[in-house]
């Protein structure tokens, strides 16, 4: 199945935690600015015909931290509800939390990246979550009409190797990319619920409850290498927090949310130490 997708936003860069952090700084939803504008206020470089500038805002866009509005050849940048709570508590983005939460958020299928989405959702499951770098090329291929290649898929790799290396989440070793099962961290209660709300309402925007099959296609427990079984006991977790419950006579089971997302940003960081 191809997609379309904007696979080279980056125009091979990869993220760099200060820009998103400047990015986010300015996001003050009020003023249009040229991209030099945005450039002179936060120092991320920018030349005439290119630059960091124009990746750094989408990447801050597909993290979920602010959305755009493009008018001419200026942009309105505006902080989610998330982006506002990121700024309240880590406008650095130094927390491990922070870290492995844009991760996932990279991986929305369809407000995320698609490169990242793509290799997370359909392709390393296939391969037992682990794949040799030239193969992963030829998947992607599959899916992008042959248009990934070494250079762009670097920003991808990149991204492991800097902005999200501390999550664990990925590891390289002679040529061989590997998605590793994380463990399950109690202080993240809130945020793996906030990663499978966000997921769920790609899906099944209007089901507050849905069935394991169901939560088989919505994929939460890929984002963190996990297994039908892991996930199973991370939901078993959210639901000892008070924040769904697991209707196991039914077969097959079901998930009801008891909370909304608003909720969950608003305890994002509530259970860290």
């Amino acid at each position: 199945m191809e997609k379309q997708a904007n696979i080279n936003f980056h125009q091979t860069f990869k993220p760099e935690r200060q820009y998103i952090s400047s990015i986010l700084d300015i996001a003050d939803g009020n003023s249009y600015f040229t991209v030099k504008d945005i450039s002179r206020m936060t120092g991320i470089p920018q030349g005439v015909s290119s630059g960091k500038v124009e990746p750094h805002i989408s990447y801050a866009e597909f993290m979920g931290l602010v959305n755009t509005d493009k008018k001419e050849k200026q942009v309105k940048l505006t902080k989610t509800a998330l982006g506002k709570c990121v700024f309240i508590e880590d406008p650095g983005l130094q927390e491990p939390l922070t870290r492995l939460l844009l991760h996932a958020m990279m991986l929305r299928e369809e407000k995320g990246a698609g490169m990242w989405s793509s290799t997370f959702r359909d392709i390393l499951p296939k391969y037992r979550n682990q794949i040799k770098k030239d193969i992963l090329i030829v998947e992607l291929n599959k899916i992008y009409n042959g248009k990934v290649n070494t250079k762009n898929i670097a920003p991808f790799l990149g991204s492991y190797d800097d902005f999200f290396a501390e999550t664990g989440v990925i590891s390289v070793n002679d040529n061989i990319l590997k998605c590793n099962s994380l463990p399950y961290n109690r202080e993240f209660v809130y945020m793996y619920a906030l990663v499978l709300w966000t997921y769920w309402e790609e899906y099944y925007p209007d089901q507050q409850e849905i069935s394991s099959i169901q939560l088989v296609q919505v994929g939460f427990g890929k984002t963190f290498g996990w297994n039908r079984q892991e996930e199973y006991e991370v939901m078993e977790h959210l639901a000892d927090k008070g924040l769904l419950r697991m209707n196991r006579q039914l077969m097959p089971y079901t998930v009801l949310k008891l909370v909304d997302i608003e909720m969950l940003i608003s305890k994002l960081y509530s259970e860290l130490c």
